[in-house]
């Protein structure tokens, strides 16, 4: 969905096609085996606690990561266009 975009997006933006791809894949073994590890720990438990309300930490852990990940990609978007100002201002100085 648009979130799994959101969470890439700034990983993989201006970066080669491949370097993308392998962004990606680990992050998609990565979360495809956490949702499972977390699937067997909720079933195995679900008798001991409730786990709808675990579910509203884990969906606020969920959104606080988003959050995270947004402010990363405009620090790297800052960093970027920090460092195409300076390069063309080394350019205009030759």
């Amino acid at each position: 969905g648009p979130d799994h975009m959101a969470a890439l997006l700034p990983m993989c933006m201006g970066k080669p096609w491949f370097v993308s791809c392998r962004v990606g894949g680990y992050w998609g073994l990565g979360h495809g085996l956490g949702a499972s590890l977390m699937g067997i720990i909720a079933f195995t438990v679900k008798d001991s606690f409730n786990v709808l309300y675990l579910s509203d930490f884990l969906e606020a852990g969920v959104g606080i990561t988003l959050i995270l990940i947004g402010l990363y990609g405009l620090k790297e978007s800052r960093d970027y266009y920090k460092h195409r100002e300076k390069k063309n201002d080394d350019i205009e100085m030759e």
